[in-house]
């Protein structure tokens, strides 16, 4: 008889050092809501201030916003492009010139030191340099989490060093969105950041099954390539979806998970704190042992850890 631990968890990669003691804090969103849009921000738990953008009431297909153009040159400041410079091989060139990758970032809270930023699937080992660039200022980073299911990751940057010149993107509902509301896409469908585009959404699925769970899914117009990620804004300029490998799979459109069925991860990357998980151990019998017990041959769980 053998015996199998099959665990229903996620993993991550997070820093010791966070420097603001106070956790991060995302209203949740009703699954049962009705078509429309209304914002739902960010809040550090505690007193004092609140990082929350003000919640827009509004139509997902009439927002603030009537163009790509004009959500950008409102909103850029809350896009980064996140650069990972892996240390030396021992080759002269490469040494000079640095091995590096480039991802795509939103800024999704603002604390009194610090900036989160989500990206997608990033990898930085201990010995790797993270550096952030929003507009022309770039700072050095530190990865907190990176969830190993969705792709999922939050980068920290200190707020200080880019004065005023950033801004936080609002989290909105996504459960209110619905098929033909208008979308713009910010980040990289062809892994080039910063990519814009406008779009539509062509349907909604409420409850997508996804390892460990579900997520609402919502399918668009927009085109990707492989390994194409980044963010869905409604017109009101609120992040509403995110899209990735993860979510998308081989498709050739652009399908991504509703922000509203992630929050609660997206709370605990940016507070740095480790996801619940459940895990079972399960004894497998086999067929000689299920005849001789008179029993069906498989798994039986015997135990809930």
């Amino acid at each position: 008889v053998a015996a199998a631990m099959f665990w229903l968890t996620r993993t991550f990669f997070l820093t010791d050092d966070l420097d603001d003691p106070r956790a991060i804090v995302i209203a949740r969103d009703d699954p049962s809501a009705v078509p429309g849009s209304r914002g739902q921000g960010i809040r550090e738990s505690g007193e004092g201030d609140s990082t929350e953008d003000s919640a827009r009431e509004g139509s997902g297909a009439v927002g603030r916003f009537s163009s790509v153009k004009a959500f950008y040159q409102a909103n850029a400041e809350a896009f980064s492009v996140i650069t990972v410079l892996h240390p030396g091989t021992g080759d002269p060139i490469n040494d000079l010139l640095g091995d590096r990758e480039q991802y795509f970032g939103v800024t999704v809270a603002d604390t009194y030191t610090s900036l989160l930023i989500l990206t997608d699937a990033l990898q930085a080992g201990k010995d790797d340099r993270i550096l952030v660039q929003i507009g022309d200022t770039s700072a050095e980073g530190t990865l907190v989490g990176r969830d190993s299911i969705t792709g999922l990751s939050v980068i920290r940057v200190r707020r200080a060093a880019f004065g005023q010149a950033y801004r936080t993107a609002s989290l909105g509902n996504s459960f209110r969105a619905e098929a033909g509301d208008t979308l713009f896409l910010a980040g990289a469908p062809d892994r080039t950041p910063v990519s814009l585009s406008e779009g539509m959404i062509t349907h909604i699925f409420r409850y997508a099954p996804v390892t460990d769970g579900y997520l609402q899914e919502i399918r668009t117009d927009f085109s990707r390539e492989i390994h194409g990620y980044g963010a869905l804004f409604n017109t009101d300029g609120e992040l509403v979806g995110w899209f990735s490998d993860f979510t998308s799979g081989s498709a050739p459109s652009v399908r991504a998970m509703g922000i509203s069925s992630v929050k609660y991860l997206v709370e605990d990357l940016c507070s740095g704190r480790e996801t619940a998980f459940l895990g079972v151990l399960c004894t497998e019998i086999g067929e000689q042992e299920a005849e001789q017990a008179g029993i069906a041959a498989g798994l039986y769980v015997s135990d809930v850890l």
